[in-house]
């Protein structure tokens, strides 16, 4: 992958070689990935994958119940949390609020 490649997967656990992925991240082979699958369910709290910054986006494989019960709502919120990012802003759901007041400054 180039320097500047973002790998996302949303599939399964299996796919992604996490520690191969968290060499490259840090090693700057590729720019960041988008996680919501992992080796381990919970993601320990002891991953090398929750210390990326702002390298990684980790989130749980569960985006349809974010804001109750049923598809639509998550796919409303997905959308929103997407729009709000594309237009430079931070999503107002980002969990980890340090990291959020430090993008926005």
């Amino acid at each position: 992958m180039q320097p500047n490649a973002i790998l996302v997967n949303t599939s399964r656990e299996a796919v992604v070689d996490e520690p191969a992925l968290v060499r490259a991240l840090e090693s700057g082979q590729i720019a960041s990935a988008g996680l919501d699958v992992f080796e381990d369910e919970p993601l320990p709290a002891n991953s090398p994958l929750r210390k990326l910054g702002d390298r990684g986006l980790l989130s749980p494989h569960m985006i349809s119940s974010k804001l109750g019960a049923g598809l639509k709502q998550g796919i409303a919120w997905a959308t929103r949390s997407v729009l709000e990012a594309l237009r430079g802003e931070v999503p107002q759901d980002v969990f980890n609020l340090g990291h959020r007041q430090a993008l926005t400054g």
